[in-house]
């Protein structure tokens, strides 16, 4: 009975077939999946375990990406002759770029929205002034991070702060600007407040970490004179190609920043512009970040300029392109033909500061457009509610990498900085891969642990560093006017991949040449390791 029993039993069921699951890909083949992602789905795809958090790492864009625009809206204007614009203030507003942007808000209670005025938007921040103010005061400031919905109010300079300030009653307060920030985890930045003290520039700068703010004010810029009212100056700043930019109402020149010095100059634009006191806007070519300007010259021509030296430049600027505006502009409904009143009735705002290769175009009562200038397009501007986008545009991008994808200690030494995460993308012109220029050789330094042993009795167990060539990166050196006049020279600034494959790291580097002739670069780790080069 057992062994008739066992005879007809049925056969252990075969071993169902194991389909292929995401948990098969390789690593290349995640990294590639993951950087074809837009950023919004990248950072949900980081969360899902730590193997993909690891790839969405390595996949991170370089640039922070574009989540949308603030600004304030505007009340639609007649056509002429009314008012250009009308004068209420509204409150800021956010715009996303598209459905899947979130939607943003500075989360200001009704009575503060309608009395604060946005100044300067950059790396995740949003500095807000009151409106109106008085010019002759020092302001407090309301610095806004709109992503993780965290604030803090600095209050302004104390007397202290400049001791002897025999400027109080003929300073003029032009505005404020964002210089850095420590980490995009942190509240913790450096903000400047430029003022002019009767004929010169003034940097007071606040240093905020984590709400508490200690200010001290720069020495007054000597050699940089003011010579024209200070009312000229433009409240609002503009970052472009590592400096910060003041732009003067019917003026040949700009007032530019460095961040790194807080050096004060004067920058002049090409005389066609300048010199015909046409409206023109300084920006970066979306293309490669190199600094430029937009102009609307002879009624219908955008012309873009970008910095360059050669012998047909016009005091330091060359053309890049130039277009015929005509056909475009003949579409806005309602624009005069004749060419005098064109002119008269349209100008350039600004230029995208997210490098999407648009420009701003604002008219007298005929509504506010963007034009990209690769596609040709022209879009107009307005909102639901009838309300024109205001002038200006603040393009808001994230404060980039994101904390839990932000290199780690344990990746890059207990000693790391993780200031260094936040630099901006930088591109030079400068920057040449050509095999026959000069070379730094970079080698990065890595912990290795020696073994126990007991001299004289006792035990002992430390550190030593070990160097290996990573890579040769060959940099142009360009002596140029800064040079010859006693200045350092910036060759170059931005990223560079070390090593071989698609997966490679990748450096930022800062190439500096010092007075002394010697060559240092900074390089922090985006994709795992550090270092500092010295040539």
């Amino acid at each position: 009975m057992r062994a008739g029993a066992h005879a007809g039993a049925l056969p252990p069921p075969a071993p169902a077939e194991r389909g292929t699951t995401v948990a098969d890909l390789t690593e290349e083949a995640l990294h590639a999946i993951l950087r074809r992602l837009i950023p919004a789905d990248l950072l949900r795809a980081a969360l899902a375990c730590h193997r993909w958090r690891r790839a969405a790492s390595r996949a991170l864009p370089r640039a922070p990406p574009l989540l949308g625009y603030f600004f304030h809206p505007k009340t639609p204007a007649e056509p002429p002759p009314s008012p250009t614009s009308n004068k209420t203030h509204h409150p800021a507003v956010f715009v996303p770029l598209d459905a899947a942007s979130p939607l943003l808000s500075l989360k200001l209670t009704p009575t503060a929205a309608r009395g604060l005025s946005i100044q300067d938007v950059h790396l995740g921040l949003v500095l807000l002034l009151h409106n109106p103010r008085p010019k002759s005061l020092l302001p407090r400031i309301l610095a806004v991070d709109p992503a993780s919905c965290r604030r803090v109010l600095l209050p302004p300079p104390p007397r202290g702060a400049l001791p002897d300030d025999r400027w109080r009653g003929v300073r003029s307060v032009i505005g404020v600007a964002v210089l850095s920030r420590e980490h995009p985890s942190r509240l913790s930045f450096d903000a400047v407040c430029l003022t002019v003290d009767g004929d010169l520039p003034r940097a007071w700068v606040a240093t905020v970490r984590d709400g508490d703010c200690a200010w001290r004010a720069l020495p007054r810029a000597e050699g940089v004179i003011v010579d024209f009212d200070p009312w000229w100056f433009e409240a609002r700043c503009v970052h472009a190609a590592g400096n910060i930019y003041w732009h003067i109402c019917n003026s040949s020149r700009l007032l530019q920043l460095d961040p790194r010095t807080l050096e004060f100059s004067f920058m002049p634009v090409p005389a066609v512009l300048g010199d015909r006191h046409n409206k023109y806007r300084i920006g970066e070519m979306p293309e490669d970040g190199r600094l430029c300007m937009a102009s609307i010259v002879d009624e219908e021509d955008l012309q873009i300029w970008v910095r360059g030296k050669a012998k047909w430049s016009d005091r330091g600027w060359l053309m890049e392109r130039e277009m015929c505006m005509t056909k475009v502009l003949d579409t806005v409904p309602g624009l005069p033909k004749d060419p005098m009143r064109r002119m008269i009735c349209t100008w350039l705002s600004d230029v995208d500061y997210a490098h999407t290769g648009k420009v701003f175009i604002r008219t007298w009562g005929y509504g506010r457009y963007s034009f990209h200038m690769e596609t040709g397009k022209l879009e107009r501007l307005v909102m639901e509610d009838g309300k024109e986008y205001g002038d200006p545009m603040y393009a808001y991008t994230l404060a980039w990498p994101p904390e839990f994808l932000a290199p780690q200690d344990g990746l890059l030494g207990k000693d790391s900085n993780p200031a260094s995460y936040a630099v901006p993308l930088i591109h030079s012109p400068k920057f040449n891969l050509d095999p026959f220029t000069n070379t730094a050789s970079p080698s990065s330094r890595h912990w290795r642990r020696r073994g126990a042993s007991r001299p004289r009795g006792r035990a002992r167990c430390g550190l030593a560093w070990r160097r290996r060539l990573v890579s040769v990166f060959r940099v142009e050196l360009a002596l140029s006017s800064e040079w010859r006049e006693g200045k350092s020279v910036l060759l170059h600034r931005g990223w560079a991949g070390i090593g071989k494959g698609e997966a490679r790291p990748e450096l930022h580097l800062r190439v500096k040449m010092e007075l002394h002739l010697r060559r240092t670069a900074k390089c922090s780790a985006a994709r795992g390791g550090s270092g500092e080069l010295v040539g």
